[in-house]
């Protein structure tokens, strides 16, 4: 995850999609750029784990469900557990759909976080040495400003849940598979931060978005969250609305008019 920041944080600030802000398109091609992250890293071993956990994740990562069932059944209970939802995570972000239904089936929980291993701190060392000679990052005072925040930190951590990496990649059919396991497409993954709903929107991913309103999205709430997180920053002009995000996203008029809250007007 750490080197995939840094290689993203430098495509949104080369990338001629990101100047166009063409939502979909920009995703579309964050998606093929961290799926080739993160087949690399597990492929050449890149993180500081097992040899066993790390072809585990390449088997997840490449959609070979028959060998990732033998490799976790080959793991203690514990350890089988929280890899199979590492997995997941994975299998979810590479568009293998049936592997996240058989994990799913096999124990892995829909709507948990996963979690991703530390780097190899020879490897780390290499992705920041790299960074620090990529000006579009800032150069080494860049570098240095972007581990202070802890993005780019050495340190085991959770990512997920697994519908993030779907919707980032515009991938119904796995998107459709959670669904079927009880996601809820209003569950904010942390405390006041976004939503599967809400990020198929900024995202600009049309059908996706038509999905979660078809599985219970409210637009009246997410425009209530807006509100309270922008009143929590203090600010002083009007807050957003998720109709007006997706229009700015580029979905389509009808479906934007569908973002609209419609609710009754409250009782006096």
């Amino acid at each position: 995850m750490r080197a995939r920041y840094l290689g993203l944080l430098a495509l949104m600030v080369a990338s001629p999609l990101f100047a166009a802000t063409n939502w979909h398109q920009f995703n579309l091609r964050l998606c093929h750029n961290t799926r080739h992250g993160v087949h690399a890293m597990w492929l050449h071993n890149m993180y500081a784990t097992t040899p066993a956990i790390s072809r585990a994740m390449l088997f997840a990562v490449n959609g070979d469900t028959a060998k990732l069932r033998g490799a976790l059944a080959a793991m203690p209970p514990k350890a089988a557990q929280q890899w199979r939802q590492s997995a997941l995570g994975y299998a979810a972000l590479e568009g293998h759909a049936d592997t996240v239904e058989a994990l799913l089936d096999d124990g892995a929980r829909a709507d948990a976080w996963n979690s991703e291993p530390a780097l190899k701190p020879e490897f780390f060392k290499q992705v920041l040495n790299v960074a620090a000679h990529n000006p579009h990052l800032g150069g080494a005072k860049g570098v240095a400003a972007l581990q202070k925040t802890g993005l780019v930190d050495n340190k085991p951590r959770r990512v997920g849940p697994a519908i993030y990496g779907a919707i980032q990649c515009d991938d119904i059919t796995t998107v459709k598979v959670l669904l079927r396991h009880h996601v809820n497409p209003m569950q904010q993954a942390r405390p006041h931060g976004a939503d599967p709903f809400s990020n198929a929107v900024l995202a600009g991913h049309a059908d996706i978005t038509r999905l979660f309103l078809e599985h219970g999205a409210s637009p009246c709430v997410e425009d209530q969250r807006i509100a309270a997180n922008w009143k929590r920053g203090h600010r002083k002009a009007p807050a957003n609305t998720i109709a007006n995000i997706g229009k700015h996203a580029g979905l389509p008029a009808g479906l934007v008019q569908r973002l609209g809250c419609h609710a009754p007007p409250a009782a006096s």
